[in-house]
């Protein structure tokens, strides 16, 4: 495991250096390390604190750069824009948790990364007052914004809870 784990972050120092496809590269391989809890081998006490000494950025940041990466190819983020590719999944980790709560469910998100035909995305949205069905290239990050607010506060209405997307990946603890 600590063999694995030192692959990865040179692997990390490599990627690092390359801006475009780099960055891809260097979000999917901490995602790796984070499924396989491969930190532990690192000698860090938690994900977040082998997180904190890789990066300055938020948490939340370095987690969302990596959904981007395991879902999408550097080509579909240079097309589509790594901020509408992460509207488009909390939007689905939205409905997806408004679904489990319909159901009576605990919703958590998968640790494995969500597979998504981005050319094929079609969202309906209502825009200079005719509803449109658009591609993730046509539609704007605001409208992506208040189909997610629509879904959370339709799940939020019915049980006069509010809904939080945001949970955290499981990947926090040492087992």
């Amino acid at each position: 495991m600590k063999k694995r784990f030192d692959a990865i972050v040179a692997k990390m120092a490599v990627a690092s250096k390359d801006e475009a496809r780099g960055w891809d590269a260097y979000f999917e391989l901490v995602g790796e390390a984070l499924r396989e809890k491969l930190w532990i081998a690192g000698g860090f006490d938690s994900a977040a604190q082998w997180l904190e000494s890789i990066s300055d950025d938020p948490l939340r940041s370095l987690r969302r750069n990596v959904r981007v990466a395991e879902s999408s190819s550097p080509d579909e983020q240079l097309k589509f824009s790594r901020s509408k590719i992460t509207l488009a999944l909390t939007l689905f980790d939205a409905r997806d948790a408004a679904a489990a709560k319909k159901r009576g469910d605990l919703w958590r998100p998968s640790d494995e990364p969500r597979v998504v035909d981005w050319k094929a995305l079609r969202f309906d949205v209502v825009r200079d007052g005719a509803k449109r069905k658009l591609s993730l290239a046509e539609v704007t990050a605001p409208e992506l914004q208040a189909l997610i607010d629509k879904v959370n506060a339709k799940t939020s209405a019915e049980d006069n809870e509010p809904t939080d997307t945001r949970f955290a990946r499981g990947h926090d603890r040492a087992a």
